[in-house]
């Protein structure tokens, strides 16, 4: 393909070789029960961690391709199920698995980054699988343990790499763990779950031994279990379905089957074409990500016209602009190319809420970004545009005028404040009769001789007690506000979230993208 990583299936004698599943960056550990389960460990994350058990199912597309990039912050990645069409993992696992080894009803992980050895039950959920992960085995910073395998004796053997060097340093240990499975081990499942009827049926769609109908098929795609879901796509993929029929099918259903389309064949244009100016934008959306998926130049007069369409959300514009990059030659160039991004912004004839998109995912810093030209976004009459500006100053340091403006409105001008660092000007705004301005204006204050409006609470949790911190959050009276959060997201004193992390299209990638981080895992 185009370097997306597989798993792949031949005879023993290396013969009749196939790509079973695709969308990895590195299905390292590799497990194939008797039962013909299979289960893989993928290696590394990019920016997006955390690293990934999956259940490998035939056909299934995980989401990754690297054509887009080693940091996954593209709008045609996904890392746990997050596009249409995709498969997420089972658990997260530790950073740097290179093995899976089976254990009872569930799998042993070694941890090359985090020096552990860990435990996954697995528990039948549908389709599909749970889990949890139960660590084993700790060891210092010089215990890396890489490749693992069951002995004949029952034990497992495992070899650690040690150091972090990659270089061959002559220092590697072979390591030999025992389990007393007769002794009192809570953590153990000691077997397999049965097989579910939901599985069955997967089995069955994927495998074509079904005789449901069309309407059927689009029913259980939209359905709340993944791994349906996807076989429901395999079946419809060979239902001979023609662009007419998915045109005069109701909206929600469009969608699917055009997605399950996919599967059929990536290279036939005659399904874009149907379905590029459909007024749903999610069509849109899985149109565009198929022309550059399948790289279908003869699209680029209509993707390079999107480009100026005003009416574009910001999920939208990304695929437009990925796609447009991946058409001209530049897959990896994704939503990031700044100097891309900088052409967009300072283009006269880029519509002012396409600006304020492209403002969003370029970096303040950015030569192009004059003060003078952000400071006349500021005043625009697009929203979008006007919000972006005065984000952007913010983070420069330079929107301590617009804080001060009276005549903008309260929102506006808390996000002005996040740039402000005159303490007479924060000192007056303390005391606004805006509380959404004296809020953000006493936050600005904080650690400095003009802090008074915040105490140091004595019964503060520890920071790793999360659930204590989840306790405390719940009790506290009112609603959450969103807005506020996201200031405090991006605050340069007090939180600092953003120094590190990307949202949104905003922050940096030092660390793991946040935007997906509610669809990761559970709110612990």
């Amino acid at each position: 393909g185009r370097g997306e990583g597989g798993v792949f299936r031949l005879t023993a004698d290396g013969k009749e070789l196939r790509r079973i599943a695709r969308g990895f960056w590195n299905p390292f550990g590799l497990l194939v029960r008797k039962d013909g389960e299979i289960f893989a460990a993928e290696n590394d994350p990019g920016s997006r961690p955390p690293c990934r058990l999956l259940n490998i199912v035939e056909g299934g597309d995980y989401g990754f391709q690297w054509v887009y990039g080693s940091a996954p912050v593209h709008p045609f990645v996904a890392w746990n199920g997050e596009l249409r069409g995709t498969l997420g993992m089972v658990h997260p696992c530790g950073e740097g698995p290179c093995a899976v080894v089976e254990l009872g009803g569930g799998v042993m992980i070694p941890s090359w980054s985090d020096h552990s050895i860990d435990y996954y039950p697995l528990t039948r959920k549908g389709a599909g699988h749970t889990s949890a992960r139960i660590p084993l085995v700790k060891g210092s910073e010089f215990f890396r343990p890489v490749c693992m395998t069951p002995g004949p004796d029952g034990a497992f053997y495992l070899t650690d790499w040690v150091f972090s060097s990659y270089p061959i340093h002559q220092r590697g240990r072979l390591w030999k763990l025992e389990i007393d499975k007769s002794a009192a081990a809570p953590w153990l499942k000691s077997a397999p779950d049965p097989v579910t009827e939901e599985a069955r049926l997967a089995q069955t769609l994927r495998h074509g031994g079904t005789d449901l109908t069309t309407s059927e098929l689009l029913q259980i795609a939209q359905g709340h279990d993944p791994y349906l879901v996807d076989a429901a796509l395999t079946a419809l993929s060979r239902a001979g379905l023609t662009p007419e029929q998915v045109q005069a099918l109701p909206p929600a259903d469009r969608v699917w089957a055009f997605v399950a389309m996919r599967r059929a064949d990536l290279e036939d244009p005659r399904w874009v074409r149907a379905f590029i100016t459909d007024a749903d934008p999610e069509l849109r959306f899985e149109c565009l990500r198929w022309i550059a998926d399948a790289v279908l130049t003869e699209f680029s007069p209509q993707v390079e016209a999107l480009l100026a369409d005003a009416s574009l959300d910001f999920r939208l514009f990304e695929a437009v602009l990925a796609t447009w990059n991946t058409l001209r030659g530049e897959p990896g160039a994704g939503v990031t190319n700044a100097d891309v991004l900088a052409e967009r912004i300072t283009n006269p004839q880029t519509p002012d809420r396409l600006k304020g998109y492209a403002l969003r995912l370029a970096p303040p810093t950015h030569k192009a970004l004059t003060t003078e030209l952000l400071s006349g976004f500021a005043q625009s009459k697009d929203e979008v545009l006007r919000l972006e500006a005065v984000r952007t100053l913010a983070a420069r340091k330079e929107s301590a005028q617009i804080a001060a403006d009276e005549s903008q409105p309260a929102q506006l001008r808390a996000e002005a404040i996040l740039g402000t660092e005159d303490p007479a000007l924060l000192k007056k705004l303390a005391a606004h009769d805006s509380p959404v301005i004296r809020r953000e204006a006493q936050i600005a204050l904080r650690f400095t001789e003009h802090d008074t409006s915040f105490t140091m609470v004595a019964d503060r949790p520890p920071f790793p007690d999360t659930a204590a911190w989840l306790a405390r959050l719940d009790a506290l009276p009112g609603a959450a506000d969103a807005e506020a959060g996201r200031r405090l997201f991006f605050n340069p004193k007090v939180a600092l979230c953003a120094t590190c992390h990307r949202h949104s299209g905003r922050g940096n990638v030092l660390g793991p993208d946040l935007t997906l981080a509610a669809r990761q895992g559970d709110r612990a």
